[in-house]
């Protein structure tokens, strides 16, 4: 996460932070729903009215169970689905990240039928999108332009990083003195299962089905 902040009248906005770069960002763990991060350790909020609650963020990451289709098993694997034009990432690249937080390289890149067929990640990023190669399933998209998660508008509309917003209306003002900020990851992972093996693999994606990584839905009260 980049940045949290109450948006404000006007230009009166308060943040809690914003980090520059990506190296600096924040990294929120959601692995139950009894997660809790304090985004300001006993931060009194400046009085004002505010409207909403923004953050940003940099990317996505969900540990998955993903089908491999020429070995037969199951395996978690984590993926991380960009939303920024940071360093060498584009946004919709999706890469896959090691138990130890290390970048192992990109989804659907050019390789053998045997290895794409279990997703096999590649490196550099020149080598897994080639604007002058074949794409698996993403043959029309050039590599040096965007990723291959949606089509082309993905990449020119939206805003870098990604800004998520929730309006805040608060009928009663003793409601509370704490700001509850809700992330609901629960259903961030949609898949259409063409196989009906329940996983997710390369036979869903060549078989026509779809996927996403979606955000997570936010909410705000007070407490």
């Amino acid at each position: 996460m980049k940045s949290a902040r109450l948006v404000g009248q006007g230009n009166a906005n308060f943040e809690f932070y914003n980090e520059k770069t990506l190296s600096n960002s924040r990294i929120f763990d959601f692995a139950s729903n009894a997660v809790k991060y304090n985004l300001g350790n006993d931060t009194s909020i400046i009085t004002g009215k505010y409207n909403s609650f923004s953050v940003e963020l940099y990317y996505l990451q969900m540990k998955l169970q993903i089908y491999s289709t020429t070995r037969k098993i199951v395996e978690w694997r984590n993926f991380r689905i960009y939303f920024s034009d940071e360093g060498i990432h584009k946004p919709g690249d999706i890469t896959e990240i090691s138990n130890e937080g290390v970048e192992l390289g990109w989804l659907f890149g050019v390789q053998p039928v045997g290895e794409l067929g279990d997703l096999v990640t590649i490196s550099p990023r020149s080598k897994a999108y080639c604007p002058n190669g074949k794409w698996a399933t993403f043959a029309d998209k050039p590599g040096d332009q965007f990723g291959p998660f949606g089509l082309l508008n993905f990449y020119q509309g939206m805003s870098q990083p990604f800004t998520l917003e929730v309006a805040m209306n608060f009928p009663n003002d003793n409601e509370g003195k704490d700001i509850i900020v809700e992330f609901n990851v629960a259903n961030c992972w949609y898949f259409q299962d063409i196989t009906k093996n329940g996983y997710f693999g390369f036979d869903d994606i060549i078989g026509g089905g779809g996927w996403a990584m979606i955000f997570p839905k936010v909410s705000v009260r007070l407490e």
